[in-house]
């Protein structure tokens, strides 16, 4: 295995309301990779009118950990999205794990807030925790 060697996974994250029937445009989305159990702030980005991030590539260990049923460290990176639009809840998905030489979409589906809630209200946060190993 060449250790100079740098492997990425691709992300595009797809960030929707009403159960994923209409996308929300200018979404901020903010990537954190999960580093030594850190999170840091890798990437913060915008949705477009179909609601989507440009695929952003994102380091990964080498593809060869997957092969083996005893790695001796996980066989992907781990990345934080935390989403926020206004007039939405802000969302926080945890530990989405990416893969070397795959492209993942993450969906995230917003929930609006309610219609008599006070402009400038901080939006209380809805989390989803994909931690844990994956049964993969």
């Amino acid at each position: 295995m060449d250790q100079t060697q740098i492997y990425y996974g691709k992300l595009i994250v797809r960030v929707t309301s009403a159960d994923a029937a209409i996308p929300v445009e200018d979404a901020t989305v903010v990537l954190r990779i999960v580093d030594e159990k850190r999170p840091r702030i890798f990437a913060v980005l915008t949705t477009d009118e179909s609601g989507e991030t440009d695929e952003i590539p994102i380091p990964t260990p080498p593809p060869e950990l997957s092969l083996s049923p005893l790695p001796s460290s996980p066989p992907y990176s781990m990345v934080n999205i935390e989403v926020t639009a206004f007039g939405y809840y802000s969302t926080a998905n945890m530990n989405v794990p990416i893969f070397a030489g795959i492209t993942s979409v993450q969906n995230v589906n917003l929930l609006a807030l309610p219609e008599d809630s006070p402009e400038g209200m901080p939006s209380p946060e809805v989390i989803v925790s994909e931690s844990g190993t994956p049964e993969i």
